[in-house]
């Protein structure tokens, strides 16, 4: 049977980031990596060769592939997305460690639940409690995402009391009821805020010397002046808040803050802190 093309370009994908930070892929790594046989680890790395051309060569007794020219070898797999990969495989176990704490605790039900209202377009009864509102209270909401944001996990969904989409912490629902047979008055297509991006600009803090500007540029904008990064609108203030960006910066300073958004004015109708 053939292999359905989706599966193998991840496949290629995958390997391509772990060459690039690894520096070479053989056989055994392609094993370990997707689960497969000598003879299929084989041929897959022999259609990746093709695939790679000449920005590949063979290394050593082991055949493994190296890039021809590391420097210029360009993916699309992320830091971040390779420990994800990776981090159990026997040759990172040892030494590469993901030491973030996640303090959120969210049960695999209501995720399920919500995570199927998604789907069929349904409504749930949740019941949330927020910083405003800290007294739990039953709401009717109609989900079409839910989004990773840092630390943090969001629904965003129709609300049926407010009538208007909202944002919801999923670390605060305390309780999910399945609404199968209700239908979504409003879906994904009609969030204006969900489908309008925005551009965030960050720089390096102000109060910083020129030094420590340089420091942080080197560190977080690839040695530019800033960064600016295509956001969708309701999302734009968790962005802020998990990058620790300034938004005041003349009260909110070095060390607490080290980077500040640049074009607070654009911004302004999108977020609820200013």
């Amino acid at each position: 049977m053939t292999e359905p093309k989706s599966v193998k370009q991840q496949r290629m994908r995958a390997m391509q980031g772990v060459l690039a930070w690894e520096g070479s892929i053989g056989n055994t790594r392609v094993r370990e990596l997707f689960g497969l046989q000598m003879i299929q680890a084989s041929r897959l790395l022999a259609e990746f060769r093709d695939l790679m051309d000449d920005q590949v060569m063979i290394s050593g007794r082991a055949k493994a592939l190296i890039p021809t020219t590391p420097a210029k070898l360009k993916t699309d797999v992320s830091l971040d997305e390779y420990v994800r990969l990776t981090k159990s495989s026997s040759e990172n176990k040892d030494f590469l460690f993901d030491a973030r704490v996640d303090l959120t605790e969210i049960d695999p039900h209501v995720f399920a639940l919500l995570r199927q209202a998604a789907l069929t377009q349904s409504g749930v009864e949740i019941v949330y409690a927020s910083m405003s509102s800290p007294v739990p209270n039953e709401r009717r909401v109609f989900p079409h995402a839910i989004v990773e944001v840092g630390r943090r996990w969001h629904l965003r969904a129709w609300c049926e009391s407010r009538g208007e989409f909202r944002d919801f912490n999923l670390g605060r629902i305390h309780g999910v009821t399945g609404l199968p047979e209700t239908k979504a008055p409003f879906t994904q297509k009609d969030d204006a805020a969900w489908n309008t991006r925005v551009i965030l600009q960050l720089a390096a803090h102000r109060a910083l010397s020129q030094e420590q500007q340089l420091v942080v540029r080197n560190e977080l904008f690839a040695g530019t002046m800033g960064r600016r990064l295509s956001i969708r609108a309701c999302l734009v203030q968790y962005v802020i808040q998990d990058l620790r960006a300034a938004v005041r910066p003349d009260k909110e300073t070095p060390p607490d803050y080290q980077i500040e958004v640049s074009n607070m004015e654009d911004l302004n109708e999108v977020l609820f802190f200013k």
